[in-house]
């Protein structure tokens, strides 16, 4: 079952294949998407803003709770 042998002897495994049920969606998935951001310090706050503007757009949710 393995997909591709390395030169180095190493079993490459398509994951799909293994686990389809995970990668192949239905009509009716309901899948959610977690986003997490942070910053290394308080004053770069805006730059966190920056941040969760971009993950909210990626997540299409359009306002934080």
């Amino acid at each position: 079952m393995p997909l591709a042998c390395t030169a180095g002897g190493r079993k490459r495994y398509d994951p799909v294949r293994l686990h389809p049920e995970r990668f192949l969606a239905t009509a009716k998935a309901n899948r959610h998407t977690i986003a997490y951001a942070r910053v290394s310090r308080h004053d770069k706050k805006d730059v966190l803003e920056i941040i969760t503007g971009s993950a909210l757009g990626y997540t299409g949710v359009s306002s934080t709770p």
